[in-house]
């Protein structure tokens, strides 16, 4: 008589899908670009001059007499992680870049600049890079040059992102506070502290807004509208208005963004015309890129679809940089011939500029370097990022400020790394998530950075923190979450502890909602098995996040675990309404209603899924599990080999392809299957009971107490089906057996 266990099926709670980009015109893709420039004012000025001059870093200097310094941190994000591409946002940033250090206007030493393009440009990296622009423009009279070109997005009014590289991509603009961004109001406190100190600041932001984020519209409203406010007081030219999209094309420049095409142009010496003086205003600069984005977004109309805002009219007389008389002559030739690439003032460059230290010490920052990229952050050893970054910091011959430089660089780096994790534990992208190792690698980064960040109290500090207890409450959870573990004593004392750090997490205050943490409070309670209070939190997610597909499936889950199939079929549902190719919905719904023995349903279910990805290995388990429901066990022999020949560690796979052996009495099959199962999962409790009930047909009593005890001390709790199973009758009558009740089961 075969025993009575069921075979294992697989539901999961997540999945990833990326969408692609059209452009809306011939070879014309929309960018908007909010573009601002933030200066002092408060400048006199003399008679006889045209407008309020900014004085060159030669001439002007602090009320102590010290020569002020201009820096200049730029950003371009062309290609993004989980977004749709730009097409030039990062040639615009370079041809700024160009401008700066050509010497029109003003030369600036490029050792003053920090340049960060495309994978360069992760969230970590430009808050690396502002906290070295705030160590260094400390004195009344910098001056401050912040570009960002990318994307930019809103939750909502208040809880506006420029996009860093790594920004997550789930369909739903409120997750954007799990990391990868950076909200406009903290740029907006950075900027302000600036101008208090008597910095000037000009920042220019080419954030590019198109409905296809998952703000939509709104979004693209929202982030505008933070962008333009005057709370630390701006001059701001925007690219366009708020309902309209910035353009960009091979058309201008050899492939830019036709607003920072005319800009630059304008800034190096084509807006110098009212009177042609040698200085450009912001007015001349203003009238000068508003007439030539008009004029070129016509597109053989009336009719311009793209309109540049200014503000403010009352320093329209700010002189803003002197002409360059031999570029600007350039640039009128290139024109004039209808070859406008400008590709000699463009700079060329491939990621990241500005850090310097002495030859003796570069092998061991590439070496830190190298060390994050093989994703080995923590640890003594020579290959750990940490171990490097120690050794530095024990270097007499380096500077305190280049010690302040590599401590921010390794911080960037840890933070980049468990953003990395967080974004796959939003997406399921990665196939570690049940794995406790992968978050707490994660876990244990973000509490190094929090060591290192000077000031615990501020946004960035208290955001690592937090995400730092939720990750080690996912790590604590991670490999229990589909396991029976709820009535095993020490899954629930892991459990308890993973809620004790949510609770931790939850109890920091910061501007940006709790999605993911509450999603990670539903998880953990799953694990618990308290199904009903993991709904409740799950219900919270969806108020938080409405469109994250996610809590979607993982409600259809609980559901059906807590024995209600109607609401668990709604969710699923709802889960495939917000992305009809999420193929782990089709499979959990396959699943469902196999259970309730609707087999065509089941069939047409997993089928889709298995149409969506032919290698994903739960519903080949499930469809297996579907033929073996019809008695067709070839066919289920078929897909639970397959199963395991996709991914030799999957554990259902080898525990199902057990029973169907076990139950055809091909016991060495079935020892084989069931001891690669616990091979690949070591808590796998009911494998355990299986090689019981086997050893125990066979007469060994030894073997069969060792895995009977192995099965219990993993969670294994079916009394009803010990006492009932045939094959466990002589292992029944031994000591052993009894000793093992009185110590597992005895309540």
């Amino acid at each position: 008589m075969p025993f009575s266990l069921s075979l294992n099926s697989c539901i999961l709670p997540f999945h990833i899908i990326f969408t692609n980009h059209t452009s809306l015109m011939n070879k014309v893709y929309p960018v908007v670009i909010l573009s601002l420039f933030s200066v002092w004012s408060g400048f006199a000025q003399k008679p006889g001059e045209k407008g309020i001059a900014m004085k060159s870093n030669a001439q002007q200097g602090n009320a102590t007499g010290e020569k002020s310094n201009t820096y200049a941190l730029i950003i371009g994000i062309s290609k993004y992680q989980n977004f749709t591409a730009l097409k030039y946002a990062d040639r615009d940033a370079q041809a700024f870049y160009s401008y700066l250090v050509s010497g029109s206007g003003e030369k600036i030493d490029s050792s003053n600049i920090r340049l960060l393009l495309n994978e360069n440009a992760r969230a970590g990296d430009i808050w690396r890079d502002l906290g070295w622009l705030s160590r260094k423009a400390v004195k009344q009279g910098d001056r401050v040059f912040i570009y960002f070109s990318g994307h930019g997005d809103a939750a909502n009014a208040e809880e506006a992102y420029l996009l860093a590289y790594d920004a997550p991509n789930e369909g739903d603009p409120n997750l954007y506070n799990a990391g990868g961004t950076f909200q406009i109001y903290n740029l907006k406190t950075k900027i302000k502290q600036f101008t208090d100190a008597g910095v000037q600041v000009i920042l220019i932001t080419d954030a590019c807004r198109t409905n296809e984020l998952p703000g939509r519209e709104k979004g693209s409203q929202w982030a505008y509208n933070k962008i333009v406010e005057r709370s630390s007081g701006e001059i701001q030219m925007t690219s366009c208005a708020s309902n309209e999209k910035s353009l960009e094309s091979d058309t201008w420049g050899n492939g830019r963004g036709v607003f920072s095409w005319h800009l630059i142009n304008g800034l190096y010496g084509l807006a110098d015309d009212d009177p042609e003086d040698g200085n450009i205003t912001l007015y001349e600069l203003q009238r000068y890129v508003k007439s030539k984005v008009r004029t070129d977004t016509k597109f053989g109309g009336t009719i311009p679809q793209q309109n540049p805002m200014f503000c403010c009219n009352d320093l329209d007389n700010f002189v803003l940089c002197k002409a360059d008389e031999q570029k600007k002559n350039i640039l009128i030739a290139e024109l004039n011939a209808q070859n406008p690439a400008n590709n000699s003032l463009l700079a060329i460059s491939t990621g990241r500029s500005g850090l310097l230290l002495p030859k003796a010490y570069t092998a061991s920052f590439n070496q830190m370097l190298e060390a994050a990229g093989k994703e080995v952050l923590t640890g003594n050893s020579p290959s750990a990022a940490e171990y490097h970054y120690l050794l530095l910091m024990k270097q007499s011959g380096l500077s305190a400020e280049a010690k302040s430089e590599i401590k921010e660089e390794y911080i960037a780096l840890l933070v980049n790394f468990a953003q990395q994790r967080v974004n796959n534990y939003l997406s399921s992208k990665n196939q570690n998530l049940y794995d406790d190792t992968y978050f707490h690698a994660a876990a244990l980064a973000l509490e190094k950075a929090y060591q290192l960040v000077n000031d615990n109290q501020n946004e960035r500090a208290k955001v690592i923190m937090k995400t730092k207890y939720m990750l080690q409450a996912r790590a604590l959870s991670a490999s229990l979450i589909f396991h029976d573990f709820h009535e095993n004593k020490s899954a629930k004392d892991l459990m308890q502890k993973a809620l004790v750090k949510l609770d931790s997490a939850r109890s920091i205050q910061t501007k940006s909602s709790d999605a993911l943490l509450y999603h990670t409070y539903g998880l953990t309670l799953q694990a618990l098995g308290n199904y009903s209070e993991a709904i409740s939190y799950e219900m919270q997610v969806l108020s938080l996040a409405p469109a994250w597909k996610y809590p979607y499936n993982t409600l259809g889950y609980l559901y059906s675990k807590n024995g209600n199939p109607d609401s668990a079929i709604y969710y699923y549902k709802k889960c495939i309404e917000l992305d009809a190719q999420y193929k782990t919905a089709y499979n959990n719904l396959g699943l469902l209603y196999m259970n309730q023995n609707n087999l065509e349903l089941a069939s047409v279910y997993l089928n889709k899924c298995l149409s969506i990805d032919p290698n994903y290995v739960n519903a080949r388990l499930n469809t297996g599990l579907l033929y073996y429901k019809k008695h067709m066990t070839d066919s289920a022999e078929y897909y639970y080999l397959s199963c395991i020949k996709i991914d030799s560690t999957f554990s259902n796979g080898h525990f199902n392809l057990g029973i169907l052996y076990y139950n055809k009495k091909n016991y060495p099959s079935a020892i084989a299957s069931f001891n690669h199962c616990v091979q690949a999962d070591k808590n796998f409790s009911k494998a355990y009971f299986g090689l019981a009930c086997i050893y125990s047909a066979q007469n060994n009593m030894l073997l069969a107490a060792k895995n009977m005890e192995l099965a219990l001390s993993s969670g294994y709790k079916d009394k009803k089906t010990m006492e009932a199973n045939m094959d466990l009758a002589a292992f029944r009558q031994t000591a052993e057996y009894t000793k093992l009740l009185k110590k597992y089961l005895s309540e």
